[in-house]
């Protein structure tokens, strides 16, 4: 898990990552959505992309309605 603070520290620590979207289905309502993974070099497995849940203590998985471009 990364958030996008996470991200800015790769970013000003000069660390190189992939992003790439897949699709998955929105646990609250059903619908397809898409969410981000963030690939970093010689990470064993990607990091999706979360934020902390404005409604309850935690975290959520962050969902686009569509593929940002």
């Amino acid at each position: 898990m990364v958030t996008r603070e996470g991200v800015e520290i790769w970013v000003r620590d000069d660390i190189s990552f992939n992003c790439r979207y897949d699709q998955v289905s929105d646990p609250v309502d059903g619908a397809l959505k898409y969410r981000c993974l963030y690939e970093t070099e010689g990470s064993a497995a990607p990091f999706v992309l979360v934020a902390l849940a404005e409604d309850s203590d935690g975290i959520k998985v962050v969902l686009f309605d569509s593929k940002p471009s």
